[in-house]
C-alpha cells in the first residue's frame, strides 16, 4: 500500500514546474522562441497552465497590463492582445480567438521562455493560479481540485502494478496504459490513455483519500494531508491560526454556468447558486468569476449569503481579480446551506457585458 507521505513527495515535478528543451531564434531579433510546445513552457492541464490561460482571456487584461504589469516585452504583449481580440481588435465581439491551450500561446509571435516565465509569475501573484482546494478541472466527467489532481498524479506515477489493479481496482487494461506511458505530467494525458475513462479516473481520485493523515476529525491541522479525512477546513482564513480537520463532505465544489446580461441601465442583475449538503456554517469560502466587460471598473460585484450577510468582491477596480479567497463581510456564525445570490451592478452607462459563469468552493463546519 501506499503511504500518504509517499504520494506528497513523489508528484512528477513535470506536473507543476516549467520545462525546458532547445530554443531558437525569435523573429527579428526578439526573445527566443521554440521549436516544440515543451520548451520552457508550461505543462498542458497543470494549475499553471490554467492560471496562464486564465489570465490571458480575463477581460480585465489589455494592452496595459501585458506591457506594463506582467511586464512583457511590447512586441509580445500586443501580438497576445491582437491574437485573442481577433481581427476587429475589441475584446467581447464576435471575432475574439482566446486561448485555448499552452500551445496556442507558446505559437505566438514573440513569446519566448522569459515572456512565460513572467505570465505565470504574474498569473501567480494576481490569484489565477489554482491551489489546494480549488477546483482544477473537470476530466472524464470527474471533477478534480488541485490537491486530488495533486495526489492522483503520484499515485498513478508510482503505484505497482499490483496496487493500481488490486488496491485501487482498476482494468487491468487501464493499469497497462498508465504503466506504459509514465511518467504522467497532467490530468489532462491521463484521461487520453487507453481504458482510463470515468470509472477508472474517480476510482484514481478517491484512492489516495482512504490513506489518510493521521490527524481526526476536530483537531488543528496546517494541511489537508494532516487529517485523515483529506480535509483541513479554515486554512484561508486570516483569523484562524490553524484549520480544523472535517469530515470530507463537509466541503464540495458549486457552479453556475449560465450566462447573465449585465445592462448598463445601473440595474443590479443576480446569479444563484443553491449549496446544499455542507455542515451548518461556512469556513473557506473561494469564489471565481467569469465576467466579460470592456470597463470592468463600472461594476459592482457582491455575494449575498444565506441569511442575509454580504461581501464585496468588485468595488469598481480597472483591474479587478477574477479568484477571490475568503471574502470579508460572510458571517462565520450564519448558514451556509441555501441560496448564495452574485449581484452585478454596472452604475455607468454606455457599455453592456455578461456575467458567463461562477463557481464556489466551500468548507464547512457545524455552528
Amino acid at each position: 500500500m501506499l503511504h500518504l507521505r509517499r504520494l506528497a513527495l513523489a508528484v512528477s515535478a513535470a506536473a507543476l514546474a516549467l520545462g525546458c528543451a532547445t530554443q531558437v531564434a525569435g523573429p527579428d531579433g526578439a526573445e527566443p522562441t521554440t521549436s516544440t510546445q515543451s520548451s520552457a513552457s508550461i505543462v498542458e492541464g497543470s494549475p499553471q497552465a490554467y492560471g496562464v490561460l486564465g489570465l490571458l482571456n480575463a477581460p480585465a487584461t489589455n494592452l496595459h497590463v501585458l506591457d506594463h504589469l506582467v511586464p512583457l516585452n511590447r512586441r509580445a504583449a500586443e501580438e497576445l492582445i491582437a491574437h485573442r481580440d481577433g481581427a476587429d481588435g475589441i475584446f467581447g465581439t464576435a471575432d475574439d480567438n482566446p486561448f485555448d491551450d499552452m500551445l496556442e500561446v507558446d505559437a505566438v509571435p514573440y513569446v519566448g521562455p522569459a515572456a512565460l516565465a513572467s505570465l505565470l509569475a504574474y498569473a501567480t501573484s494576481e490569484g489565477y493560479v489554482p491551489s489546494g482546494g480549488d477546483l482544477l478541472g473537470v476530466f472524464d466527467n470527474v471533477a478534480f481540485t488541485v490537491d486530488e489532481a495533486t495526489a492522483t498524479l503520484a499515485l498513478v506515477n508510482t503505484a505497482s502494478v499490483g496496487e493500481l489493479d488490486d488496491d485501487v481496482g482498476l482494468d487491468s487494461r487501464a493499469v497497462n496504459s498508465i504503466i506504459a506511458a509514465r511518467s504522467i505530467g497532467s490530468l489532462l494525458q491521463l484521461q487520453s490513455l487507453y481504458f482510463v475513462g470515468q470509472s477508472a479516473m474517480l476510482k484514481l481520485r478517491e484512492y489516495p483519500k482512504t490513506l489518510g493523515g493521521t490527524t481526526p476529525n476536530g483537531m488543528d491541522c496546517d494541511a489537508h494531508t494532516e487529517c485523515q479525512s483529506g480535509l483541513c477546513a479554515g486554512l484561508l482564513l486570516p483569523y484562524y491560526s490553524h484549520g480544523y480537520c472535517m469530515e470530507a463532505w463537509t466541503a464540495n465544489s458549486f457552479y453556475s454556468s449560465g450566462a447573465t446580461v449585465i445592462g448598463d441601465d445601473g440595474a443590479a442583475v443576480t446569479n444563484t447558486i443553491s449549496v446544499s449538503g455542507l455542515a451548518t456554517v461556512p469556513m473557506d469560502v473561494v469564489v471565481d468569476l467569469e465576467i466579460e466587460h470592456p470597463r470592468p471598473q463600472d461594476l459592482r460585484v457582491v455575494l449575498h449569503q444565506p441569511g442575509g450577510a454580504s461581501a464585496v468582491l468588485w468595488n469598481h477596480q480597472a483591474n479587478p481579480p477574477s479568484h477571490i479567497v475568503a471574502p470579508s463581510g460572510l458571517e462565520g456564525d450564519n448558514m451556509v446551506n441555501g441560496d448564495w445570490i452574485l449581484e452585478v451592478t454596472d452604475t455607468v452607462t454606455g457599455q453592456s457585458g455578461t456575467l458567463k459563469s461562477w463557481k464556489m468552493w466551500i468548507s464547512s463546519n457545524w455552528d
